[in-house]
């Protein structure tokens, strides 16, 4: 098996540390999936598009920012939505 990149590594670390909690094998096999989904989703938004770092401000730099913000927003939204499905 070939080495994970540190992005692909993190989220596979954070899907199966969802996936080895035994406190979640109360839970349909549905709601155990969804958090293993939600976990992957919420690593692969830290990792794809990070929390903004200072950068000086200008217009350009505050459209970037503006559109990084709004991909991770819409990302986080459907981990938010798998998260509250029952």
């Amino acid at each position: 098996m070939t080495d994970l990149s540190p992005a692909a590594q993190s989220v596979m670390d954070a899907a199966f540390s969802v996936y080895d909690c035994e406190a979640l094998y109360s839970l349909t096999e549905e709601q155990h999936a969804s958090m293993i989904v939600v976990a992957a989703l919420r690593a692969a938004a830290d990792q794809v598009v990070p929390l903004p770092l200072g950068f000086p401000c200008n217009r350009w730099i505050n459209g970037y920012l503006s559109a990084r913000q709004n991909t991770r927003a819409k990302i986080l939204a459907i981990a938010t939505e798998l998260e509250n499905h029952q």
